[in-house]
């Protein structure tokens, strides 16, 4: 059994960020029976490394396999033109680099990719949950989610889930 966990900026309670991530998983990769997807909600990109946030990932892998990717998604904000902001998306890249986690990036923000403009926070789960019921992930393009570096309105996503699930055909 493999198990993948996910380590999303959001918090608990709304689980927007999730309802992308699954409609991406599910419109581009087979099932797979063999793997156990568990997720972490961080409640905001600051708390990558926070004692909540370690203590999770710890007890997960706990009596799980050796075959355990752990995989955090974050927001880049606006990296650009803000030094705090990019300061701590480079610092959460090397936290992953260091422990041999993927990291994937939307950017700016997963509802900027995903719908194409940004979403005020009281109605993030309204258009996520719409998103999700309309079938919207079929319009949402191949080239978007598979980039390599940072650009508006797009993700690494396709590049790392690339590694760890197997594509449909």
């Amino acid at each position: 059994m493999r198990l993948v966990i996910f380590v999303l900026e959001a918090d608990k309670r709304s689980q927007t960020d999730w309802i992308y991530i699954q409609e991406t998983i599910r419109r581009f990769y087979e099932a797979d029976k063999e793997t156990s997807i568990k997720t972490i909600f961080m409640g905001g990109r600051s708390n990558y490394n926070s004692k909540p946030v370690l203590r999770s990932i710890r007890e997960l892998k706990r009596g799980n396999s050796k075959n355990i990717t752990v995989i955090y998604c974050v927001d880049t904000d606006r990296y650009e033109s803000d030094h705090d902001q990019a300061k701590e998306l480079n610092d959460i890249s090397q936290y992953c680099s260091e422990r041999q986690y993927e990291l994937i990036w939307f950017c700016h923000d997963i509802e900027e990719v995903f719908i194409g403009e940004a979403i005020s926070s009281s109605d993030k789960t309204k258009t996520a949950n719409s998103f999700r019921k309309s079938g919207k992930i079929g319009s949402i393009t191949e080239t978007k989610l598979k980039r390599r570096d940072y650009a508006p309105k797009t993700s690494n996503i396709l590049g790392v889930l690339d590694r760890i699930f197997l594509r449909k055909k």
